[in-house]
């Protein structure tokens, strides 16, 4: 989640900015809190797990994960037009963080790491993109 997280607040910021839509720019603005709570949290347990604090997806292209092409093309988008990419990246994150986040609620054995998994599925799926 963590490198998630990280490569959407981009698009997030954008939308914010950007947003022809305010109904988008606010549900951006309300996300980036939610990742801005979230994410100390789970480098925090990252670290108690010993998961290394370096990104070890920078450059993949991976369901749900903004690469530096996706952002370059929604970044040189204008109008509707930047609406409509963002909105659908946004989409593919929130139902790709909610897929990993169900299956650590089936499969997981770390009752804090299930519990932040649970919350996740209830923030973002109340979301409308």
């Amino acid at each position: 989640m963590i490198p998630m997280d990280e490569q959407l607040i981009p698009v997030l910021d954008l939308l914010a900015q950007r947003a022809a839509d305010p109904a988008l720019a606010r549900t951006a603005q309300e996300l980036r809190a939610v990742y801005d709570a979230e994410l100390p949290r789970l480098r925090t347990l990252g670290q108690q797990a010993g998961i290394p604090a370096e990104n070890p997806h920078k450059g993949h292209k991976m369901p749900g994960l903004v690469d530096a092409d996706r952002l370059a093309v929604i970044s040189a988008a204008q109008g509707a037009e930047f609406d409509r990419q963002a909105a659908e990246c946004l989409r593919e994150h929130l139902a790709q963080l909610v897929s990993l986040a169900k299956s650590e609620i089936q499969n997981g054995n770390s009752p804090t790491v299930k519990a932040i998994a649970r919350s996740v599925v209830d923030t973002r799926t109340q979301v409308t993109v």
